[in-house]
């Protein structure tokens, strides 16, 4: 009888070490964001769009506790904002209610609690796993749009369109607060209408955010990257916005801000739309924007300053900006 317990508890610890080879455990602790909902999710997004800096979102990270993926440097999130960015944790996470939620190459999946500890598992099989939703990232290109429309583009295509950029030899810089000196470099200006939208089931549910994104880039021997020179911009623009296909009605707007002393990207917010199934394919924005975006480095010569009141690399012009 002593014989064949010892024989069941060696056979038990064979089997449990077995299981224990097939699962990576995941203890440690995480600082994903948790939402009640994805319409939680949006309005934190909206909220964190209105904050508009690089440096305000960090600063919500930052009392947030939360290691925010902002700054980094992973090529395949190069075209979504910053919004999204800021509320993905260094494992690309979130929660909604009692669902993992983990981005990746644009595609949003699920996972229950009970899942949580072999997590790293299941993320190497992703074509196993449920898919939640998507994320698209679109910018709105004032000609030569991938659907031939001027002022449009299709949701679900992701790509860079920005003819609104003007590159220049940066010569001087003063930082807010601080002493003039010399900067040489290769830098541009770029102004660019996106669309970022997400969908998620049962439905799908769309969550479409059009904005005006306001960018520095430098460039030295390789492609062109973000620079962190400071600068004053300010935004006087008017027309309007609709999503064909959604049964949305056309949105009109007038946007007048400013912001100096600010690095990195600036986001200005056009319209915030939720909406159903789509019932024309495909949908697209279109888009009229009209006014000027008065764009400057920080103590750099007067020459260097960029009033944008027309596309300049649409083909053929456009007097206006979209």
């Amino acid at each position: 009888m002593k014989s064949s317990f010892v024989f069941f508890v060696a056979m038990l610890l064979v089997v449990l070490s077995c299981d224990k080879e097939n699962v990576v455990l995941n203890s440690a602790p995480t600082d994903r964001l948790v939402f009640k909902d994805m319409a939680d999710f949006d309005r934190t997004y909206i909220m964190l769009l209105e904050k508009s800096t690089v440096e305000q979102l960090a600063q919500w990270a930052t009392e947030k506790n939360h290691t925010t993926l902002l700054n980094t440097e992973d090529p395949s999130l190069e075209n979504y904002s910053s919004m999204l960015k800021t509320m993905l944790n260094k494992d690309y996470e979130f929660q909604v209610g009692d669902n993992i939620i983990w981005f990746n190459e644009g595609t949003l999946y699920s996972f229950s609690k009970d899942q949580e500890s072999h997590l790293s598992e299941l993320k190497r099989h992703p074509e196993k796993c449920t898919k939640y939703g998507a994320v698209t990232s679109t910018a709105i290109g004032a000609a030569n749009s991938p659907n031939g429309r001027p002022g449009t583009a299709p949701i679900q295509w992701n790509g860079l369109n920005a003819q609104n950029q003007r590159p220049f030899s940066q010569q001087t810089y003063q930082p807010c607060g601080g002493t003039l000196g010399n900067a040489a470099g290769n830098r541009k200006y770029v102004h660019e209408v996106y669309d970022e939208t997400y969908s998620v089931a049962p439905g799908p549910v769309y969550y479409s955010h059009l904005v005006l994104r306001i960018k520095l880039e430098w460039k030295g021997s390789g492609s062109w990257k973000p620079a962190g020179e400071q600068r004053r911009t300010t935004v006087s623009v008017s027309g309007w916005a609709q999503m064909i296909g959604s049964g949305l009605p056309q949105y009109f707007y007038n946007i007048n801000t400013s912001n100096d002393c600010y690095s990195g990207a600036w986001y200005v917010p056009i319209v915030n739309a939720q909406h159903g199934p789509f019932y024309t394919e495909p949908p697209f924005w279109q888009l009229n924007m009209d006014g000027v975006i008065n764009h400057n480095v920080k103590g750099d010569v007067a020459s260097n300053a960029w009033a944008n009141t027309e596309c300049p690399n649409c083909s053929p012009a456009t007097t206006l900006l979209w």
